[in-house]
Parts: C-alpha cells; structure tokens; sequence
C-alpha cells in the first residue's frame, strides 16, 4: 500500500507564524553565540547560503521570495544589545524605510564617529 502526503505550499508564512519564528531564531542564535561567539554569527549571517539555510530553519520555504525581510525582521525581535551585544537595523515594510534615521539614531546612542555611518547609510 502506497501512502502519499500532500502538504500545501504556501509563498511566504503566516503572521501568526511570525513569533514562533522570532523565539526559534532568539534559541539558534543563543546557542550559536554561546558556542562560537556573536563574531561567528554576524559572519554567518554575511554569507548567502548560510542565511537561505537559516531562513528554512526558521519556517520560510527554500524558493519563496521575501525570506530576507521576514528574517531580518524576526532577528530583529530575536537579539537584542544587553544579551547578544547586537543592534540590528532594517527589516520589512515601513521599518526597512527607517534605517538611515536608525543609524544616525545608533550613532549617538554609542558615540560613534557620525561621519563613517553617513558614507554607510548613501550605499544601502
């Protein structure tokens, strides 16, 4: 007897999905940090594959277009300055639209020199 299981494939996930996301990548990125440290994980996050990988991880199908915005918002939630020493900025919608306010606004938050993240803020 042949037993078939079809799953429906949806183009992005659901909003309700949005905070299971957000607390799997808060426990990945825990773990990743605690093993390897957060310099380990910002390069992971600089590389592609790893980061496409990361997203079906979290829930967001392989081919599905968005996986960046949805995961940078997710990480967004997930890490946080005091316990992962990570600021992430950037995300989906109106928030990714608020970036260059958020770096000046990081600037003087952390006292970093204003001019280096001007030059930044005209390549995104």
């Amino acid at each position: 007897m042949k037993r078939v299981r079809y799953l429906r494939l949806v183009s992005c996930p659901a909003p309700k999905y949005f905070l299971t996301m957000v607390k799997l990548a808060r426990a990945a990125c825990k773990v990743l940090t605690e093993e390897f440290g957060i310099k380990f994980l910002l390069e992971c996050f600089n590389d592609p594959f790893w980061f496409q990988a990361f997203a079906c991880l979290l829930g967001y199908e392989y081919d599905s277009s968005g996986s960046t915005t949805v995961i940078t918002a997710a990480l967004r939630e997930a890490l946080n300055r005091e316990t992962h020493g990570v600021i992430l900025v950037g995300g989906k919608g109106k928030t990714s639209k608020k970036v260059p306010q958020e770096l000046q606004n990081l600037t003087l938050l952390l006292a970093l020199n204003q001019e280096g993240f001007t030059q930044s803020k005209q390549r995104i």
